[in-house]
This record gives structure tokens, sequence and C-alpha cells, in this order.
């Protein structure tokens, strides 16, 4: 594994990605000397196939998003550290901007905002809500948490951060059950973390929220810009948005069921 200096460590969560992993593990060979992969319940050949690239991987129960990255980043031994997914891969711009980035001398920040640009339908997404979609992955370990929900998590620094040029490329796959069962469970989760912070919508709110969603991606972020698949990306928006609130009303219902029973 090639060495560059300072250290960096990438951390990858994972569950029985033996489909998708090759291609991660691969992109950060040239910008990492540690590589921790967290797995949980796989029972496909996720850690094998990890070790082979030389990876640590350790077993750890799921505790959601927010705690099993957190979990993660703690086993890390060097000073930056990069958080990716298994469905992720680093652009070769970005790898040369990562290596600049924590090379740099006297360097200010604490964190670095990355882009992510989605492969989706057999389509690099340009526009939406999809893209640039930035967020921060690259960070001090000392200077980093994750926090939020059960879904949507994010690094929560404590500095200054920079934007760097290059994308982390992510492939969604193909317009599957999986895929829309997945997104289902996202909003599903959503819907609960909401209900928790006692936020409450109307239908009539909750079907107004979905039509935004879709009009603030194919329009607004200029979704249709990529054709049919920006149409269907916007669509997605909407429909999940309204599973979301719908979830949320349903949450509300049970409750009261519940109370007027006792």
């Amino acid at each position: 594994m090639s060495i560059c200096l300072p250290r960096l460590s990438v951390v990858i969560i994972a569950k029985n990605a033996e489909k998708i992993i090759t291609r991660c593990l691969q992109s950060v060979i040239p910008v990492a000397n540690e590589i921790i992969v967290v797995i949980n319940d796989c029972t496909d050949e996720t850690k094998i196939l990890a070790e082979t690239y030389g990876a640590s991987v350790i077993e750890h129960k799921w505790e959601g998003f927010r705690d099993q990255k957190n979990f993660a980043i703690n086993l890390a031994i060097n000073e930056w550290i990069l958080s990716l997914d298994a469905d992720e891969a680093l652009s070769e711009t970005l790898k040369t901007s990562i290596k600049n980035f924590i090379s740099m001398a006297d360097n200010p920040y604490v964190a670095a905002k990355l882009s992510r640009r989605t492969f989706f339908l057999d389509k690099w997404i340009s526009y939406g809500n999809w893209y640039p979609d930035y967020s921060i992955r690259l960070f001090r370990k000392d200077h980093g948490v994750f926090v939020g929900g059960r879904v949507h998590e994010r690094l929560k620094v404590d500095g200054k951060v920079q934007r760097i040029k290059g994308d982390i490329l992510h492939y969604s796959g193909e317009l599957t059950v999986e895929f829309i069962s997945k997104n289902a469970l996202y909003a599903d989760l959503a819907a609960r973390d909401l209900f928790e912070c006692k936020k409450k919508v109307s239908p009539l709110g909750a079907a107004i929220r979905a039509q935004w969603a879709f009009f603030h991606s194919y329009i607004l972020k200029l979704g249709f810009l990529d054709g049919s698949v920006g149409y269907l990306v916007a669509k997605f928006r909407g429909f999940f948005t309204l599973y979301k609130y719908t979830k949320l009303l349903t949450l509300y219902e049970k409750t009261t069921f519940s109370n007027y029973c006792k």
C-alpha cells in the first residue's frame, strides 16, 4: 500500500457489499495507508475481499448510521480521516486534491467539503439535488464527529472547512426493488426522527412538501437538464418526501389511538 505524508485513514461501513466494495477499495489505495472496514451481519464475502486489499475489518453490531460511523472513526490511528460508503469511489482529480490538501504546509483547515456525483440508470447526474451534493468527508480526527438522527447523518467539525476539487463517485445502481426498499427505509427512519422531535404536518402540508421537493429538484436545481433521468430523480424526491410525511402522520395516528385505548 502506498504511503503519503501526512498519513490518512479511510473508514468504510458495509453490509453484504461484496459486489460493490472492490471499486471503493481500489480507488483509495493511492491516498491511504490505513483502511478500516466496519461490517455488520454480513453473509457474503465482504470481509475476505476487504482483507485482500489490506483493510482492517471489524465486526460491530449495527447501531445506526451515525453511531456506526463514529465507531469506525474512533478506530483510526491517523490525524486525517476520509469517510466513505461501500458504493462510493474517488475520482482521479479528487485523489490529487486530497493529497495536496492534507500535505498543505501550515494547513489552517480542519476539514474539507467534497462534491458527490451519482451514477444512476447509466448516466452521471449533473444537476438537481443529487449534484454537487457537497458534504464534509475529509477531516482531522480530533475535530469531527457524526451527528444527526437515524438517517442523513452529517459530520460536525469545530474549525475552518475548505472545498476541494474532484468528486466522490457514487454508484447507486439500477432502478430495482432494492433501490426502492432502501430509500423507503431511509424515509421511514427520517419520519421517526421527526416524530421524536415532535415535528407535525397536515395531510395537505405533506402533499405541498412533496410537490415542492419535485419543483425544487427539477426546476430550481435544473434537474431537467439531465433529461428523462433527471425527471425520474425529481419524481423520486417528491415521492419519498410524501412517503416520509405520510409515515409521520401514521405515527401520530398510532399514538392517538394508543392513548384513546388506555
